[in-house]
């Protein structure tokens, strides 16, 4: 079995300095937006939006045209 050593198993990058940046902690940015239309035949937006904390988002759609479709999408995300 052939052995493999350090330079060529990190591409030359310290062990030590990979060792560091690992143990670092991470931190994540986003921003997000939402958007809806009634499309060209409904009159009225039955879509539903809402997130739980910071990381989960609900989306339902209203289901326009049928009988409690935006009690249904509504009711969705409330109980997401």
């Amino acid at each position: 079995m052939t052995s493999i050593d350090d330079d060529t198993l990190t591409g030359g990058t310290d062990l030590e300095e990979l060792r560091r940046h690992a143990a670092a902690p991470l931190t994540a940015v986003s921003s997000w937006g939402v958007a809806t239309s009634i499309g060209r035949v409904r009159p009225e937006n039955e879509d539903a939006f809402g997130h739980l904390g910071e990381h989960l988002f609900v989306i339902a759609d209203g289901m326009g045209g049928h009988a409690g479709g935006r009690l249904a999408a509504s009711t969705a995300v409330q109980g997401a």
